[in-house]
Parts: structure tokens; sequence; C-alpha cells
């Protein structure tokens, strides 16, 4: 009952985004994501600083990743940064 319970909770979690279990298919595999959307965001504020505008999470190349929207602190530029999910590896920019 209880482990019902639990894979119930997992997949309710999986689908609302907030898991770290955050999952996509591609190439009839399943990726699993070590990172959140949620942990990306918050990593990249603490590394870029400025205000979060959106994010999103995209396949590129069969790979989950996020892309981040920041408004620099000094409020005049949107940044964009791309988090991969696997690794939690930040780039882009621009």
């Amino acid at each position: 009952m209880a482990s019902r319970r639990i894979k119930t909770c997992l997949i309710i979690a999986g689908l609302i985004g907030t898991s770290p279990l955050n999952a996509g298919f591609h190439s009839g595999s399943l990726t699993v994501a070590a990172v959140s959307l949620e942990q990306a965001a918050r990593m990249v504020q603490g590394s870029a600083g400025g205000r979060i505008l959106g994010a999103e999470t995209r396949n590129v190349g069969g790979r989950i990743v996020y892309i981040i929207k920041v408004l620099t602190a000094d409020g005049r530029r949107v940044r964009y940064i791309q988090v991969d999910a696997e690794s939690g590896r930040m780039s882009g920019g621009g």
C-alpha cells in the first residue's frame, strides 16, 4: 500500500515538474534529469544575478535542457542561459 502511494506521488510530481525526476523520452529510451527545472533556475539566479523572467524544458539533440530567461541586474539586457538537465552544466548568456 505504501509502495503504491509512493509511486503515485512520484508520477504526480514528475507531471507537474517539481521533482528532480523530470524525464523526457528520446530515441526510445528514458532520460532522467539529475537537475530539476526549479534547481536550474536557482543555479542561474545564483550565478548570473538579475531576475528570472521564465524557464522552459526542451529536448536538444536528444538531451533534456532548460532554457532560463534572465533580466540582468542592471535591467538593460535579457540573457538566455541553457542548463543541461543531466550534468547541471550552464552555457550561453547572449
